[in-house]
């Protein structure tokens, strides 16, 4: 398991955090489960008590690699209550250091600049005023907490999550960057009675959140067919109000959106790819031969008879709650107005293995009174070979390739790039 080193400055950044090693002094040291610190900042927080016996939260990642990772926390507590951890001025610090990792975390930590879009749960003082704002809900409804809030995530440019122990159950706070409209849409889902987690407050402003937790457990694969026909239901229901959707500012990724956007995906795009060496020139001939088909696809799901509904981008079995007698449907950051189907695919893709060949009929189901069953099952495959420009469609967010291209990006972004093209070039050549 990787180690994680932590930088905890006091609150004026005078002085470090220190652990005691005999005689010497040290950066403190965890261990984490994963080499993602978003996902293990519940981890380290603990892990930061355990060891130095402080609450504190994780605010951002410095930097690392997948056997040493850079963590800086914002000390909640006035000073340790361990005889393990000291803080020493900073100015001592750096001029007694022995060690040279330390001593270069620290340089990293002080030379540090924070994005000017940085998250706002990456700041000082962020998650106290979180914490006020979940007390001051909690007392809305004649609750209290009964135990200190820990991190879920956090460090993620694009959420942050809390939870707590109170008198009325299990909270969860998220709060969503700029721009999110998953409060609004958890808000008025909760409305509108949908399957989701009980929403305690929302603040559409401030863009956080406040759910209890649901009482149940995550959906195993013996119920994987129930839970995508309530899904299809819920998507059903919602198809009559997708223009509503779309005026509270979801994206509009429907087929004929994905029409209109055909000749960026299979033709500008790869041009810039091809011309920066992330595709070959065959790859990107291939792709732009496939125009006139990938046109024909988008005009046939559109006038399949099954509407645009709310998708579901993360729509996975990871972010379903079994309840018993239904399913609460998780995770709505990546929410569209869109063909319905696409939720479904990568349902039962995120399923692999454990996915039941009866998934395909569970999913057209809902549908099936409104097309029949023939219908539901051709729009069904169409969007199935359309998945791929779907998903390149939801991951094309950057203007500009050949700009982005010039920058020299890790081979990490080249690939994922190369992977989003190659996939779809693999599904429209198998489909002839």
């Amino acid at each position: 398991m990787p180690a994680c080193t932590l930088v905890i400055p006091s609150a004026d950044r005078r002085q470090l955090l220190m652990m005691r090693d005999g005689a010497a002094l040290r950066l403190p040291m965890v261990t984490i489960e994963r080499d993602w610190v978003a996902a293990d900042v519940g981890t380290i927080q603990a892990a930061a008590y355990d060891a130095l016996g402080i609450d504190a939260v994780v605010l951002r990642e410095l930097a690392g690699g997948a056997e040493r990772r850079i963590a800086e926390l914002e000390c909640l507590s006035a000073a340790p209550n361990d005889a393990r951890g000291v803080f020493v001025d900073l100015a001592a610090v750096t001029e007694s250091f022995a060690d040279s990792e330390d001593r270069a975390t620290i340089e990293r930590w002080l030379s540090h600049v924070s994005a000017a879009d940085a998250p706002a749960w990456s700041v000082r003082g962020w998650f106290l005023d979180a914490v006020r704002w979940m007390d001051a809900r909690l007392a809305d409804i004649g609750a209290v907490r009964t135990r200190p809030v820990r991190q879920v995530k956090g460090v993620w440019a694009d959420s942050a999550v809390l939870v707590a122990d109170s008198t009325a159950g299990i909270m969860y706070l998220k709060a969503t960057a700029p721009g999110s409209l998953e409060p609004a849409v958890l808000a008025a889902l909760h409305e509108r009675g949908r399957p989701i987690p009980d929403v305690v407050a929302c603040d559409n402003t401030n863009n956080i959140i406040l759910m209890r937790a649901a009482a149940g457990h995550r959906v195993a694969p013996p119920r994987f067919a129930a839970a995508l026909r309530q899904f299809g239901d819920l998507q059903r229901a919602e198809a009559s109000d997708a223009g509503e959707w779309r005026a509270l500012g979801l994206t509009d990724r429907g087929p004929r959106v994905l029409r209109e956007r055909i000749e960026r995906i299979f033709v500008d795009i790869p041009s810039q790819l091809r011309r920066g060496g992330v595709l070959s020139d065959a790859e990107a001939i291939a792709l732009a031969g496939y125009v006139p088909r990938a046109a024909a696809l988008c005009e046939r799901l559109a006038e399949c008879g099954i509407p645009d509904s709310l998708v579901h981008d993360d729509f996975q079995p990871g972010n379903v709650i079994d309840l018993g007698d239904g399913f609460a449907f998780l995770d709505w950051s990546d929410v569209a107005v869109a063909h319905p189907f696409f939720s479904a695919h990568h349902f039962i893709a995120c399923a692999g293995d454990e996915a039941p060949a009866s998934l395909r009929d569970a999913a057209i189901e809902p549908w099936v009174s409104l097309v029949g069953q023939s219908a539901a099952g051709a729009a069904f495959d169409t969007s199935a070979t359309l998945l791929p420009m779907y998903r390149a469609v939801f991951n094309d967010r950057m203007p500009d390739h050949a700009a982005w291209l010039a920058t020299n990006p890790p081979q990490v972004e080249r690939d994922f790039a190369r992977s989003v093209f190659t996939t779809l070039l693999a599904a429209f050549s198998a489909g002839g």
